[in-house]
């Protein structure tokens, strides 16, 4: 029983993951009404509360199966949130933010899969170098709006590395997970 408590124990760094994911809505709403100064801040802040809760858990010795598992959730919520809101503004191709969908409902339906059979998947490093990626898309997606971009050949070439990184560390998740599906 004690065991099971601490797998589900809701420590300081899981609050500050839950956090994460509340700031999701104010940025969203205001990258939706173009109040991109504001927007990235709290993105900023967001995103250093990502380092900020692993650090915590490592360092207080509460890493929990339900902070990996919350803290996963917290990244595609808050990154895919934003992409939506830059697509709404016509920053960003439907085809990415669908892209980006999918393997996040492929990757969670296998963390699911995993969850019910006691297991927790944590990131890899090509899920972790996608993430990267995705939040440094996301910066310049914010200083487009603040300063503007247009025929940038850099928000071309993150958008596309973004994309290949979204589909590869996708494949490679299922494949180094597909474990999980046999006997099911």
């Amino acid at each position: 029983m004690g065991k099971m408590i601490q797998k589900f124990q809701i420590t300081l760094a899981t609050k500050i993951t839950i956090l994460r994911i509340l700031l999701t809505v104010p940025i969203v709403v205001l990258v939706s009404f173009n109040e991109f100064y504001v927007s990235f801040v709290l993105f900023i802040f967001a995103s250093v509360t990502d380092f900020l809760d692993g650090y915590l858990a490592r360092k207080m010795n509460e890493v929990t199966d339900l902070g990996k598992f919350v803290d996963q959730l917290a990244d595609k919520i808050l990154i895919t949130s934003t992409f939506i809101a830059f697509m709404g503004l016509g920053f960003l191709g439907t085809w990415f933010v669908i892209t980006v969908v999918v393997r996040d409902i492929i990757v969670n339906g296998v963390r699911m899969i995993a969850a019910e059979k006691g297991k927790v998947i944590a990131a890899d490093k090509l899920g972790k170098i996608k993430t990267i990626f995705q939040v440094a898309l996301v910066f310049l997606l914010f200083i487009h709006g603040l300063i503007g971009l247009q025929g940038s050949g850099m928000l071309t070439i993150l958008v596309w590395m973004s994309f290949f990184l979204t589909v590869i560390s996708g494949i490679n998740y299922v494949i180094r997970n597909i474990h999980i599906f046999k006997g099911a």
